[in-house]
Formats: structure tokens, C-alpha cells, sequence
């Protein structure tokens, strides 16, 4: 994994009005070359281990994104019947994703709010990438689909 702190980038497929609630001093997140992202700057990587994929995980006081990255990634097919359950079909980097978001029912979560992205075609070997943010202010779920639309494939 490869941090590159206050580096400007590039949004790929964000609007101009969700690119400008971006920050310049996102960081870039190099997923051990296999995608990039960008991330809020205060954000601090976890220790976390996979067994099957890879996977990271990334906080700061209001927020939590992780991703998996296999062939066994989340599809973020049971979600559904979820409180103000929202799903958005697009390309991202030219891969098609789906984007959800709603609220878990979950006492034991932490979070009030779930948004998800899945790419279901990423590598020939059947590899996936989910990608999840949990937040508890309903506005960050444009930051939430700001992360997701500035994942890159090479």
C-alpha cells in the first residue's frame, strides 16, 4: 500500500458539483497496485488481515471505508429491504459498479449510515472489489460516493 499525502488527483467519473466537495488534500490510496482511491487526509490505516482477499480498512472520528478484494468480495446483493435503501448502477473506471446505501438495523453497528460499492468484474481470475463507508451524518454519504467514484483501475 502506497499513501501519497496532499497529491492532487484526478476524479474519474464525478460530477463537478461532487468534485467540488472534495479537498484537495484528499490522499491517494495505492491498493497494492491492483486500484487506487482517494481518501479524506485524516484518515488512519487499521491493522486488519484477510484470509481469502485482500483487504484494508481506513478511519477517522466520523467515518470508516474498507475494502475487499477477491473473488469472494460482497456483492451487495442482500441489502435490499434496508431502511432508505438506495442503489445506483454505473461505470466507474470503466468497470460497471453498483453503489448502495441504507441504513443498518443492526444494533451492534457502529454507524447510522452503510454505502457500499461493488465491482463484480475486476480480473480475469474472478476477482471483485467491494468497497464499503460507514459514516453517521447523512451528508457523508456524498463523500461516501465521492470515494467510490474516484476508484482507478489501470
Amino acid at each position: 500500500m502506497l499513501i501519497l499525502p496532499g497529491c492532487k488527483s484526478t476524479f474519474q467519473n464525478t460530477t463537478k458539483a461532487e468534485a467540488s466537495k472534495l479537498k484537495q488534500e484528499w490522499d491517494i490510496i495505492n491498493a497494492d497496485n491492483k486500484f487506487m482511491f482517494n481518501i479524506p487526509q485524516n484518515m488512519q490505516k487499521q491493522d486488519t488481515h484477510g484470509i481469502d482477499s485482500y483487504i484494508e480498512e481506513y478511519r477517522n472520528k466520523s467515518m470508516r471505508v474498507s475494502f475487499d478484494y477477491g473473488i469472494y468480495s460482497d456483492p451487495l446483493d442482500g441489502y435490499s429491504m434496508g431502511p432508505a435503501y438506495k442503489e445506483i448502477k454505473e461505470v466507474i473506471s470503466g468497470r460497471e459498479a453498483k453503489i448502495v446505501y441504507f441504513k443498518p438495523t443492526s444494533f451492534a453497528s457502529e454507524y447510522k449510515y452503510y454505502a457500499g460499492v461493488h465491482f463484480p468484474a475486476v480480473e480475469e481470475d474472478g476477482s471483485k472489489l467491494t468497497m464499503v463507508v460507514e459514516f453517521n451524518d447523512e451528508k457523508d454519504w456524498e463523500i461516501a460516493k465521492a470515494i467510490f467514484r474516484s476508484v482507478y483501475f489501470e
